[in-house]
C-alpha cells in the first residue's frame, strides 16, 4: 500500500510535465517540481523503511513542504481545467497512502486519518497563501475511506481470532534456531566419526594388545573431543591451535603410514598459512582425515595419492586411491563418513567436496577459498 503514494506522486509529475509541454503552462514549473521532490523522497523512504521515525518525517515534510507545494500548484494548475485538482492535491494524496507500522489494522486507520488531516490542513493553508478560494475534491476522502475500511476488516479478523493467527516472525526465528542446532549436531556427529568411531574401528580390526602409539592417539582424540566447540556455522574446533594446517595435514599423512597404508604426498610447498580461514582449515583437515579413514576401512587400497594444489585465491586437496570403488548414489543417508564428515563439513564451512568412484578407485576433490570467509560476501 505504501508504494501507492510514490506512484501517485509520479503520476502528478507526469501531469505537470504534460501541462508544461502540451498546454504551454511552463511558468513556475521549476519551483513546483522543487517542492514536489522532498514529498516524493520521504514517500519512497517510508515505503522502503516503514518505521515510526520515517512516518513522522514524511508527515512533517508533507505538512510543511506540502503547504508550499499547494501554494505554488494552485496558480500553476488554474489554466488546466479538469486536471488542476489532481496536481494541487498530489502531495495531500501521498500523505493518505501511508499504511500501518504494525500488524494491527487499527494502527493503519490511525495513520491514514492523521495523513488525511495533515493533507487537508496543507490544502487549506496553501490556498490561503495563494489567495484562491478553497476547492477540495471528494476523491481523496473516498480513497481514505476505502483504505480505512480495508484496515478495519483486518483488525476485525485479528480480534476474532484472538491472536490465533500464526506469528510468522517467531516461526521464522525458531526455524533458524532449529537449523543452527541441526548444523551443530551434524558437525558434532562428523567429529565423533573422525575420532571415537575411527579409533574403535582401528581397535576392532587390530590384532593383539594396543601399542603405546595407539593409546596416545586415543587419548589425544578424547582430549580434542572434550575441548571441541560448535559454532553457528556448524564447524567444530578440534585442530590444535599451536599447529598450522600444513603441519596438521602432514600428521594425517604420517598417521596413515603408521597404520600400514602407503601414501604419496605432492604439492606440500603450497601449504602456506597466510589467509586460510580457521573454519576452512578445520573443515579441510577433518575432510581429508575422513577420506583417508574411509580408504583404510573400506577401499582395501594398495596406494593413496594426496595432492595439494590451488592458487592465491583457492586451496585444493585431491585424495586418490586405487581401491574398491562404490556407487556414491547408493550410500545410505545414515552413513556419516561420506555425507557429513566430508561433504557436509566442507559445505558448512563454505568449501566444496566432489567425489568420483569406480572399479579403478575413488577420487575426492576438496576445495576452499583462501582468506576470511567474509571476504567474498556481498555487503
Amino acid at each position: 500500500m505504501r508504494w501507492i503514494g510514490p506512484a501517485a506522486l509520479l503520476l502528478v509529475l507526469a501531469v505537470i510535465g504534460d501541462a508544461a509541454v502540451s498546454a504551454g503552462v511552463s511558468d513556475g514549473v521549476f519551483a513546483l517540481v522543487l517542492a514536489w521532490v522532498p514529498v516524493f523522497g520521504t514517500s519512497v523512504l517510508l515505503a522502503l523503511r516503514p518505521r515510526r521515525a520515517t512516518m513522522l518525517l514524511h508527515m512533517g515534510v508533507g505538512l510543511i513542504v506540502g503547504t508550499a507545494y499547494v501554494a505554488l500548484a494552485v496558480p500553476y494548475a488554474a489554466p488546466l481545467g479538469d486536471r488542476d485538482g489532481y496536481i494541487v492535491e498530489g502531495a495531500a494524496v501521498a500523505l493518505t497512502f501511508v499504511g500501518a507500522l504494525g500488524a494491527r489494522g487499527l494502527g493503519g486507520i490511525g495513520w491514514i486519518a492523521t495523513g488525511f488531516t495533515l493533507g487537508t490542513i496543507a490544502l487549506i493553508v496553501g490556498h490561503l497563501i495563494a489567495g484562491e478560494p478553497l476547492r477540495l475534491s471528494p476523491d481523496r476522502a473516498v480513497d481514505a475511506a476505502i483504505m480505512a475500511a480495508a484496515f478495519a476488516v483486518v483488525d476485525i479478523g485479528w480480534r476474532r481470532t484472538r491472536g490465533r493467527l500464526p506469528a510468522f516472525r517467531d516461526i521464522a526465528r525458531e526455524t533458524r534456531r532449529a537449523d543452527e542446532r541441526r548444523r551443530r549436531e551434524r558437525a558434532a556427529a562428523a567429529v565423533v566419526h573422525d575420532t571415537v568411531l575411527s579409533d574403535l574401528a582401528a581397535i576392532a580390526h587390530g590384532e593383539g594388545p594396543l601399542d603405546e602409539r595407539m593409546r596416545d592417539r586415543i587419548r589425544a582424540d578424547l582430549a580434542r573431543l572434550a575441548g571441541a566447540t560448535a559454532s553457528d556455522t556448524g564447524t567444530v574446533s578440534i585442530v590444535p591451535r599451536e599447529g598450522t594446517f600444513g603441519r596438521a595435514l602432514l600428521e594425517l599423512v604420517e598417521d596413515h603410514r603408521w597404520r600400514g597404508g602407503r601414501i604419496d604426498l605432492t604439492g606440500v610447498d603450497l601449504l602456506r598459512d597466510d589467509g586460510l580461514d580457521p573454519a576452512m582449515a578445520e573443515a579441510m583437515h577433518g575432510a581429508v582425515g575422513a577420506a583417508l579413514d574411509n580408504v583404510r576401512r573400506h577401499a582395501q587400497a594398495e596406494r593413496v595419492e594426496l595432492t595439494v594444489g590451488g592458487d592465491d585465491d583457492r586451496l585444493t586437496v585431491l585424495v586418490v586411491d586405487d581401491g574398491l570403488g562404490f556407487d556414491t548414489d547408493a550410500v545410505p543417508v545414515d552413513r556419516l563418513g561420506l555425507r557429513e564428515a566430508i561433504i557436509g563439513r566442507m559445505e558448512r564451512a563454505g568449501g566444496t567436496a566432489r567425489i568420483w568412484s569406480s572399479e579403478a578407485g575413488t577420487t575426492v576433490l576438496l576445495a576452499v577459498p583462501r582468506g576470511s570467509a567474509s571476504d567474498g560476501e556481498a555487503p
